[in-house]
């Protein structure tokens, strides 16, 4: 099912970072809200003023994230990203750092009233239903923000949860900001080599052995993306191309899902998308990935699908650059493959991750522009070239791309 955005306001961000964070900011009209496909991401500048946090003295950007009502109920790996972010960091991956909230937590289970109800008391923490152990802040003063929650299946009849955090800010340059070419694929391909052997190496470690993992149902999750497929295909009103996303998607289902369990697992990124990856331009426009954004979508899966979903998106974009599909493709996995080489049996199931990525994201994206977002233009961005580039791959043999990739 398509997921609704969370119904928090532009007005509500600030209220809400200095009753959950301590944040404190000199100027209430200097906030931004940032483009995202499912959730709320606000751009704030100010100090937090708790004594969780590091001590202060200027004023600093943080985006505060409202994760949407389905990502929300995510405990275990909602958790364990924060751990990833701080682990990355460390290692001298440029991410978004998670800054603790009054109580210490990088995440906080806020409940909010619906539209309509009366709110009375203060803000209080609670021991939460979601899940054990869990922290759940109940949020009804009589200053809370009211959320408008007709459209959202994910709560009760009288309020709704979600779970925020507060991140700090990266300034710069993003992947889709420059322009497009062999080096700065190839890059690209090395730095996601990079990334899976760090998510490898704290997949093993014994924190993440004790993390409780809930199964995913995250249509996103490439294990799940031919069910969202079937599901949400009839809004693609071309019979041929509705035709054509059903048979990637059953084809996936059928003859791939099963091979994956001769795959290893490990932790990786879920959505490497050319807006989640950070780089740097000097003045000779070279171009350096610098990190990586929103582990939203962070789960444990196959590396091989989490390269294939980067290939996908690069091979979308690669038109609006006057690159082709197969250059583009080609020289993000020569890239990974100089890091951390995939079998032949993993390149199989890219070449199919690749055709289901890019469908999912058209058919997602049609269903919720007519369902769930009308007049969200950005739920369209994909069908501007994705099935150009869809049309391409399947215009030459399935078993000559691969042969090229494994020759990278």
């Amino acid at each position: 099912m398509a997921v609704p955005r969370p119904g928090i306001s532009l007005e509500q961000a600030i209220p809400l970072a200095s009753k959950l964070f301590s944040f404190q900011t000199l100027n209430t009209s200097v906030v931004t809200e940032l483009e995202s496909y499912e959730d709320r991401n606000f751009l704030l500048k100010g100090r937090i003023t708790s004594d969780k946090a590091d001590k202060q003295t200027n004023e600093t950007e943080y985006v505060l994230k409202i994760l949407n009502p389905v990502t929300s109920r995510r405990i275990g790996i909602l958790n364990l990203t924060s751990k990833v972010l701080l682990y990355l960091n460390d290692r001298g991956i440029q991410c978004p750092i998670p800054q603790p909230s009054i109580s210490g937590k990088y995440i906080i289970w806020c409940r909010f009233p619906k539209v309509g109800l009366e709110k009375a008391g203060t803000c209080t923490s609670e021991k939460g239903d979601i899940m054990d152990g869990t922290e759940l802040v109940s949020y009804e003063s009589n200053d809370s923000p009211v959320v408008n929650c007709s459209n959202d299946h994910y709560c009760d009849d009288n309020t709704v949860v979600y779970a925020i955090q507060l991140l700090t800010f990266i300034p710069g340059k993003l992947l889709c900001d420059v322009k497009f070419n062999a080096d700065v694929m190839y890059k690209f391909g090395v730095a996601i080599g990079n990334l899976h052997k760090i998510l490898k190496e704290f997949s093993q470690t014994s924190d993440l052995l004790d993390t409780h993992l809930e199964p995913s149902d995250n249509q996103w999750h490439t294990e799940n993306s031919p069910a969202s497929i079937i599901q949400h295909c009839h809004a693609i009103e071309d019979d041929a191309r509705r035709t054509l996303v059903q048979e990637i998607a059953q084809r996936f289902q059928n003859e791939f899902l099963p091979k994956l369990k001769q795959l290893d697992t490990q932790l990786i990124h879920g959505d490497l998308n050319e807006h989640n990856i950070i780089v740097d331009q000097n003045t000779d426009e070279q171009v350096k990935i610098e990190g990586f954004l929103d582990f939203g979508h962070s789960y444990i899966s196959h590396r091989v699908l989490d390269v294939g979903i980067a290939v996908a998106y690069m091979m979308i974009e690669s038109i609006n650059h006057d690159m082709s599909v197969f250059d583009a493709s080609n020289q993000v996995i020569r890239g990974y493959q100089s890091v951390f080489p995939l079998s032949s049996l993993e390149m199989d199931v890219m070449l199919e991750a690749v055709k289901l990525r890019i469908s999912q994201s058209l058919v997602i994206g049609a269903y919720s522009y007519k369902y769930v977002s009308p007049g969200n233009e950005y739920l369209l961005y994909t069908a501007k070239t994705g099935w150009k580039a869809l049309d391409e791959i399947f215009q030459k043999p399935g078993q000559d791309i691969v042969y090229t990739w494994l020759s990278c």
